[in-house]
């Protein structure tokens, strides 16, 4: 039983790994795309434009994806493996939940500490 406790810590300890290089990653990737660019003053100073430009993206996507459902719906009985995109939506889903849980379970713990001082 303790092999398979100490086997599950390392699995977990090489998952944090994992994410912790893919999170490096991917922000390294954010700043040398982005550059100089400043996403946070430009929505401020277009807050609208913004939104108005989301919605119309939202949209497209969601027309797209209902398109694909229905040809691959009609099409036959060809299974496809899941597109890269969509492994990476998933991935990311994943660590953000993972990261929202552990900011609430801190955030909990804090309140509770401060209650009992």
């Amino acid at each position: 039983m303790a092999d398979i406790r100490l086997r599950k810590t390392r699995l977990q300890d090489d998952l944090d790994l994992l994410e912790q290089s893919f999170e490096n990653r991917f922000s390294k990737a954010k700043k040398s795309m982005l550059g100089s660019v400043q996403p946070v003053e430009f929505i401020k100073k277009r807050p609208l434009q913004v939104f108005s430009a989301a919605l119309i993206l939202g949209l497209a996507i969601s027309i797209t994806r209902r398109n694909k459902k229905n040809k691959s719906e009609g099409g036959g009985s060809i299974s496809r493996s899941p597109a890269f995109t969509g492994i990476l939506y998933d991935e990311m889903k994943r660590i953000a939940a993972r990261r929202a849980a552990s900011y609430m379970s801190e955030w909990v713990d804090q309140k509770i500490s401060s209650g009992k001082n």
